[in-house]
This record gives structure tokens, C-alpha cells and sequence, in this order.
């Protein structure tokens, strides 16, 4: 399905919870800045909205050392000072593993803050799995999007 179908889902479930502000994190790719280019227009429709920051991150990263080194650490910080509680995660599982890895290193990932993900994870929850296939209790109340292919007009 279309990204302009994924943003509003996400923009609806936002609406839904009265998540106001939130913040983005996205990748600088054609896939990350689809979406949340469409999700920044649904917001800006709306006065009750505040998107507080919006972090794109370089796809050409060298991941290969994300186990020692800090590669999300500079757009992390940035949404973490943003003071949303609220973030909205559009970007490969590949990245979203280190992401979240992070994030749980700079508080982000307690029970007082939500992530909303995209399809790219939600669709293939193993890209997220450590290894030996476990997910750590911090996943635990993410919410994403999935897609669903139907029939009829929309499809």
C-alpha cells in the first residue's frame, strides 16, 4: 500500500490517544521521508498537533560496529531533549534493532514513552529479535502498522 495510507493510520492512531506532540525519526531515504513528509501535512492540518522534532539519519551508516559504538546517538539526544513522549519511527528493522538499543541506553524506552512504528518492522518483527530470537522487555506496548490487502477500490 501507498506510505500516504501508513501516515495516515499513524496519524489516526496519534488522534485516537490525544498524542499531540510527538517527535520523528526517520530514515534519510526514500522510504523514511515518504511517510513522514505526509504525516508533517496531517499534522499541520490540525492546531492540536505539535511535532516537536524531526530526526532523518543517514542509510549509509557502517552498522557493522553497532554493537560498540553509538551510531543514533546525536538524533536520539535530540529528540529525547524535544520532551515528547511520543515517537514515531519510520525506517528499516535493521536500523530500528540499533535504534531501539540506543534509546533504551538514554531512557527512552521506559513506560513513560510510546513508539509508534511502521511497517517495515511491524511486518517483519524478527529484524528487531536479538539473537537466539528473544525481544527484550522494553518492545513490550510498541504499536505499529501493518498492512492489509483487501478488495475493492482502495486496493
Amino acid at each position: 500500500p501507498s506510505d500516504l495510507y501508513q501516515s495516515q493510520a499513524i496519524f489516526d492512531i496519534l488522534k485516537e490517544y490525544n498524542w499531540y506532540q510527538f517527535s520523528i525519526l526517520a530514515s534519510a531515504d526514500d522510504y523514511g521521508i515518504n511517510s513522514v513528509v505526509y504525516l508533517q501535512y496531517l499534522a499541520s492540518q490540525d492546531d492540536r498537533f505539535n511535532i516537536r522534532d524531526v530526526q532523518h539519519f543517514d542509510v549509509k551508516k557502517d552498522t557493522s560496529q553497532a554493537e560498540t559504538s553509538l551510531l543514533f546517538s546525536k538524533e536520539l539526544q535530540l529528540i529525547k531533549d524535544s520532551i515528547a513522549k511520543v515517537i514515531v519511527l519510520n525506517c528499516k528493522g535493521s536500523f530500528a534493532k540499533i535504534i531501539f538499543r540506543e534509546a533504551e541506553a538514554l531512557g527512552l524506552m521506559d513506560d513513560t514513552f510510546v513508539w509508534i512504528t511502521t511497517d517495515a518492522i511491524t511486518s517483519r518483527p524478527e529484524s528487531i529479535a536479538y539473537q537466539g530470537g528473544s525481544y527484550p522487555t522494553f518492545y513490550q506496548g510498541f504499536i505499529g502498522t501493518m498492512p492489509y490487502y483487501g478488495k475493492g477500490s482502495t486496493w
